[in-house]
């Protein structure tokens, strides 16, 4: 997971490199210090996140590998694909957009109009997640990674309707 960011107009964009990988429940990472030489291992507190993801009711952001949501720590992000990818990883375009919960502010709704075209986006989802997150430092003390277990909850009103663990 490698995220470089930079400044534009919109706020902060971030290029993101992710690979997610599924894992059974009772999975626990291993000592992560071993990596490489100078590779050190520092994990931060665990967060429980509050995400409502948004999509058009034939999840047209999702199928051009789009995302809108809204989340508990970090309010609006906008994810949209950069280029193809051949090692497995995810490569998009992070943006975070300036609003507060409840309706999309218009700023993300124009970032994703390409692909949701004339659709209504509407709320489609809705997950708590607790994320446990380890950074990986070089020698030099730049972060080179972040790795992020999270264990997914779907939410169905009050009650979890589906659970899912990722790396």
């Amino acid at each position: 997971y490698d995220r470089r960011r930079r400044r534009d107009r919109s706020g902060v964009r971030v290029i993101e490199n992710e690979v997610k990988l599924g894992v059974p429940p009772a999975f626990r990472l291993p000592a992560l210090d071993a990596l490489g030489d100078g590779i050190t291992a520092v994990a931060r507190p665990d967060v429980v996140l509050h995400a409502t993801y948004y999509d058009t009711a034939d999840l047209r952001l999702t199928r051009a590998g789009s995302s809108l949501r809204h989340r508990s720590n970090d309010g609006w992000t906008v994810k949209l694909p950069t280029e193809a990818q051949h090692d497995g990883a995810l490569r998009r375009d992070e943006i975070r957009v300036e609003g507060g919960a409840g309706s999309p502010p218009a700023a993300a709704l124009d970032l994703v109009r390409a692909f949701a075209r004339s659709a209504p986006v509407a709320a489609v989802s809705r997950l708590r997640t607790l994320r446990r997150t380890v950074d990986l430092f070089d020698e030099h003390g730049e972060r080179v990674a972040e790795i992020d277990d999270d264990e997914v909850s779907v939410l169905d009103g009050r009650r979890v309707g589906a659970r899912f663990r990722e790396i």
